[in-house]
């Protein structure tokens, strides 16, 4: 009877252990993504946030219409960095973003066309 509770206890104590190890590990924020479709559900355009450091936004135009897809983060009214554009050529633009750890930012993506509208989502650093 004792060995079979010395055992349950080494097996409870070592999955404790894990989990401890596997809690105390640092946490790592994940890529964002901020897509724009039109009303037809056609993608024109996507934006990234690269969650390295340093943070950078990554801004790519899917649609080749002649219009250009902008992107750009804000902190309440404040925007952080520089609005990153591309056109409908090959590849996106990058911009770097000087993100603080713990902060709220808001990711705005639009789409530079007469009476377009601009889609945005929450992001916490």
């Amino acid at each position: 009877m004792l060995a079979k509770f010395a055992k349950r206890a080494t097996i409870v104590f070592a999955a404790m252990a894990a989990l401890i190890i596997a809690a105390s590990g640092q946490a790592q924020a994940a890529d964002a993504y901020l897509y724009y479709y039109d009303l037809d559900h056609t993608r024109l355009g996507y934006m990234v946030h690269l969650d390295a450091e340093p943070d950078k936004i990554k801004v790519c135009d899917t649609y080749a219409d002649g219009y250009t897809v902008s992107g750009s983060i804000w902190e309440g009214r404040t925007q952080i960095g520089s609005t990153v554009r591309d056109g409908s050529d090959a590849g996106c633009n990058y911009g770097t973003v000087p993100l603080e750890s713990g902060h709220t930012y808001e990711m705005v993506l639009c789409w530079e066309a007469p009476r377009a509208e601009c889609r945005s989502r929450t992001i916490t650093e």
